[in-house]
């Protein structure tokens, strides 16, 4: 295939063949078209795993981490009068 390949491309331009005439086997091919849309498929499947795992990776790291430090909103009661006397005073 090769040296039909290297052949074809010695000559002339008007004379070479296009290369989808060096086609031999149409079958395989098709089947290794079929074969890299699998892989892709694998591929991407990979790939979403990967991002899901890191996301709840960083969800545990944030729970042990960052949620502990986080303060509590909490509602002051203040004494109005006590207040208002102190500052007036």
């Amino acid at each position: 295939m090769k040296s039909l390949l290297a052949l074809n491309e010695s000559r002339d331009p008007s004379e070479q063949l296009p290369i989808d005439e060096f086609e031999v086997d149409e079958e395989y091919a098709e089947l290794s078209q079929v074969g890299c849309e699998q892989d892709k498929q694998i591929a991407e499947i990979l790939i979403r795993t990967i991002i899901e795992e890191r996301y709840q990776w960083v969800e545990r790291m944030k729970d042990l981490m960052w949620d502990q430090f986080e303060v509590k909103s909490r509602r002051i009661k203040v004494n109005y009068y006590m207040f208002k006397y102190r500052i007036n005073t």
